[in-house]
């Protein structure tokens, strides 16, 4: 059986591709049940980004690429784990409640012992403009990504289909999708959370 995280504990998020680390972001833990992790980024954190050689933010995992660190922006923002499903739902935070939903499409997270690893799937949908108009990004990624074998035509179907379901979720309701989540407010002795070490070890 997993073992569950304390609120408040400090773990890694990872985006893990051919083996290697290719995004990585130090998170707070909220929450941690069977069904649903909940995440906390404040703003401050370093994190870790892909930039190819030349200096270009990678987008794909494709070719050479190294890790640069990035400070998060803006009020911090929330990031859900619904475990059976293959997406995470964010929500950034703003001055009051909650500015911006957006799903991530992912696999589904497996746990190391320093947090969670995902892989991205490339589109998004993005809620900005409310519910009802959500917007599906970065297709153009997904078909690169296609076209230089890094996903197959049958795994491009799957993620597709991931999407549609997503999109469905929210318009009729998305259980992670709450208005307590609204007026959350992360604990005053809470710290910016830090890589522990190993990070960059993938097993």
């Amino acid at each position: 059986m997993d073992v569950r995280w304390q609120a408040g504990a400090h773990v890694v998020v990872r985006n893990v591709w051919h083996g290697r680390v290719f995004s990585a972001y130090p998170l707070i833990v909220v929450e941690d049940t069977a069904d649903l992790v909940v995440l906390f980024i404040p703003v401050g954190t370093i994190w870790k980004k892909p930039i190819y050689m030349d200096g270009s933010n990678a987008r794909i995992p494709y070719g050479d690429w190294t890790l640069k660190e990035d400070v998060w922006y803006g009020r911090g923002a929330l990031r859900f784990f619904p475990m059976a499903e293959s997406h995470a739902v964010l929500a950034w935070r703003g001055h009051a409640g909650i500015a911006r939903w957006y799903v991530n499409l992912e696999s589904r997270c497996r746990r190391p012992p320093i947090g969670w690893d995902m892989r991205d799937h490339f589109l998004d949908i993005d809620y900005r403009d409310g519910f009802d108009a959500p917007r599906l990004k970065d297709q153009d990624e997904l078909v690169a990504a296609h076209a230089l074998g890094v996903v197959t035509e049958s795994e491009v179907l799957g993620i597709r289909r991931d999407a549609e379901r997503a999109l469905a979720l929210v318009q009729h309701g998305h259980s992670v999708i709450e208005k307590k989540w609204e007026t959350w407010e992360p604990p005053s002795h809470w710290t910016v959370p830090t890589f522990t070490a190993g990070w960059d070890q993938v097993h």
